[in-house]
């Protein structure tokens, strides 16, 4: 892929040649005095005033076009755009994520850069595209719910990406035109959870819908309410992690402001080296946290469970994880706040 630089240097260089609107002006121009000399000739009265007339009528319409030159056309060139997958490329480079799943950086983030470059010359700003995120998230969730079948939780899981997408956009569009704020970060974060409380209810509707894997790894059939019971217990679970995590946020507790970046970022590049712990169990814990993390993070595989027919596996599985982490949050605070004065 040619970088912006080159793509100048192309277009300087196809400047210095006949392009085809010079070819077509001379060519033009040329035609146009062949008229003009076979209007002079007809003096001689071989061609009739019927000819003559249409002869001088052609003349005039198309002298206009012989005098167009190179220097509109360099005009045009002046001001022909990069492809859009060069500034994709480039809002791509400019705007990556130091600490970021591989899904993202793979997968969804190369495609909301086509986003961000078809947008950015444009008015739309980053909470538009949170919105638009959150407004195709809610249709998703409702073809979970209102199609339950493996052909609808492919389709409903489609939408959800591309919801994905978007949420991927807006802080790339931010970052990009330089609009990122304090402001923009926490309506972004807000958003993200009540996605996920939106997710685990449709998953336990679905679940009573359709039937399929209980909790306790045998088959329950549809209508039964311990799923419709689970939804609520994950709702809870999933609302609580939320306010445990905007607790343990907040600059009181924490010592850092509130950042436009990524917290998991801030968090990692706050933290202190520790160099008494061997690299092999350092290494370890490392790839142990990057597992769950992605584990956590329902758009890098959220898919694989739709297109294996296990959706109902997946919302016990991600129930589990939000339970987990309100368990390792309160045992945190307990430790913090239970000991003695």
């Amino acid at each position: 892929m040619r970088s912006p630089f080159e793509y100048r240097e192309a277009s300087t260089k196809g400047m210095n040649k006949p392009s085809g609107l010079a070819s077509t002006s001379a060519q033009v121009g040329s035609a146009s005095a062949g008229l003009a000399q076979a209007g002079a000739s007809s003096s001689d009265g071989r061609l009739g005033p019927e000819l003559r007339c249409l002869l001088r009528f052609i003349d005039m319409a198309i002298r206009p076009v012989a005098q167009i030159g190179p220097a509109v056309e360099n005009r045009v060139v002046a001001v022909a755009s990069p492809p859009m997958f060069v500034t994709a490329a480039r809002i791509y480079r400019e705007t990556r994520k130091k600490h970021d799943q591989l899904f993202n950086t793979y997968a969804m983030r190369p495609i909301a850069a086509l986003v961000v470059a078809a947008v950015a010359p444009s008015r739309v700003t980053p909470n538009q595209l949170t919105l638009v995120n959150l407004g195709i998230f809610i249709i998703a969730v409702t073809m979970l719910v209102g199609l339950p079948s493996w052909r609808g939780g492919l389709a409903a899981i489609a939408v959800l990406e591309v919801s994905y997408c978007f949420d991927c956009a807006d802080g790339m569009l931010a970052r990009y035109k330089r609009l990122a704020s304090k402001a923009g970060h926490l309506f972004d974060f807000f958003t993200d959870e009540l996605k996920a409380v939106l997710l685990v209810a449709a998953l336990a509707v679905r679940g009573w819908l359709m039937g399929g894997l209980g909790v306790d790894a045998r088959i329950w059939s549809a209508h039964d309410a311990r799923f419709l019971f689970g939804g609520l217990v994950g709702v809870v679970v999933v609302a609580s992690a939320i306010s445990l995590t905007n607790f343990v946020r907040r600059p009181e507790l924490s010592g850092r402001e509130t950042t436009v970046e990524a917290f998991y970022e801030a968090s990692v590049s706050a933290q202190p080296a520790k160099a008494h712990t061997p690299a092999s169990a350092a290494r370890a814990a490392s790839l142990i946290a990057t597992f769950f993390r992605w584990l956590n993070h329902y758009p890098s595989h959220i898919w694989l469970w739709a297109v294996a027919g296990r959706m109902d596996a997946y919302f016990w599985i991600y129930l589990a994880m939000n339970s987990a982490y309100l368990a390792r949050g309160w045992l945190g605070l307990l430790l913090r706040f239970g000991r003695g004065g």
